[in-house]
């Protein structure tokens, strides 16, 4: 049942997705969709989408010329800085020096 949830995430992770989405595609409630998708990836669903889009940046970061912003915009996060806090919190250094 996840399997197809995972997918979907790969495909659609620049997209604004909400549990309820991720749930009804497993064909679960939100609270049992929760516990079942950290039970098999030790991650909550907003977790990985998050490190799931910081690693896709990484790849936007050293393949392209696309401003911090832009990244942040191309692989799902509206807000910039709260893209740059997450990037951190992943990858233990900033967008900006990562480029470098």
């Amino acid at each position: 049942q996840l399997r197809t949830v995972l997918e979907y995430i790969d495909q659609h992770y620049n997209e604004n997705i909400s549990l309820t989405q991720l749930a009804n595609l497993a064909n679960m409630s939100n609270q049992h969709f929760c516990r079942i998708f950290k039970s098999i990836t030790g991650k909550r669903p907003v977790d990985y989408m998050n490190y799931l889009r910081i690693n896709k940046a990484v790849t936007f970061l050293s393949e392209s010329n696309l401003n911090i912003s832009e990244v942040a915009m191309a692989v799902g996060f509206d807000d910039s800085n709260y893209f740059s806090r997450l990037f951190k919190k992943y990858q233990k250094t900033s967008p900006s020096a990562m480029r470098k």
